[in-house]
């Protein structure tokens, strides 16, 4: 299966469960919204998802013309009935776009991306394409999760020899804060279960999937270690236009 059709597929099927989960990845959102400056009049966001980041954009910035958009089809409609008030859109474009593939054909003067950026197959690549649709005194901000994240599961796996599947992005430009966020989850398969119901369960691409002894030998050395208190590792970026 085609690498973006997954994700896709994976994230649309998660869709009616993603905003009761996603947790941390709103905690993200509102963060990543803080640390936008100025005032933008035209902004593009990328993998909007069920609207967690856009629902800040429109708070911090009710003038601006947002268009919002995702490679799921099932995403865009829900983030679209997430932020509906009284039956009536509030002004804000919903389009599919795949960054890796699509091209953005409108100039911006502020991009956003929260928690995507890790699911492109050539991260740096693309974040170029991206920054080319800043209008030229423009900035993309995004977040993302870094090499640390889950550092507790990567250590169980390494310990028993077993790959790590985690897609962590190679080093990115533009780098400028970073966050640390434990969550402690009831079970080693409660913190799995929560990467499938919020879509995040994509390993990479070379990845060779644990068999289910390897995997339950995993989970029980997760329970034994750390007592399922998993550590999100999360980066935000900042480019503009001139420097991307």
């Amino acid at each position: 299966m085609n690498d973006a059709f997954a994700i896709k597929h994976r994230f649309s099927k998660s869709a009616r469960t993603y905003q009761d989960q996603a947790d941390i990845q709103r905690q993200v959102a509102q963060s990543l919204a803080s640390y936008i400056d100025g005032q933008p009049k035209k902004i593009l966001e990328i993998g909007c998802g069920t609207g967690l980041l856009t629902t800040q954009l429109i708070k911090r910035f009710p003038l601006a013309q947002l268009t919002a958009t995702d490679m799921s089809r099932e995403m865009l409609d829900r983030a679209q009935t997430n932020i509906t008030k009284d039956g009536q859109s509030l002004g804000i474009r919903f389009e599919l776009l795949n960054p890796e593939k699509d091209s953005i054909q409108e100039s911006f003067d502020l991009i956003v991306a929260s928690m995507v950026v890790h699911w492109f197959q050539e991260p740096v690549e693309t974040i170029k394409r991206i920054c080319n649709a800043l209008d030229h005194n423009g900035r993309f901000y995004f977040s993302t999760i870094g090499p640390d994240c889950f550092g507790e599961w990567q250590q169980v796996l390494k310990s028993h020899e077993l790959p790590i599947g985690l897609r962590i992005p190679p080093q990115l430009p533009g780098l400028f804060e970073q966050d640390y966020k434990p969550v402690t989850y009831p079970s080693a398969q409660d913190f799995l279960h929560h990467l499938k119901a919020t879509g995040t369960n994509r390993p990479r691409l070379d990845y060779t999937p644990l068999s289910l002894t390897q995997l339950k030998r995993a989970m029980v050395g997760l329970e034994q270690q750390s007592g399922t208190t998993l550590t999100w590792h999360i980066q935000y970026g900042r480019l503009n236009a001139q420097t991307a």
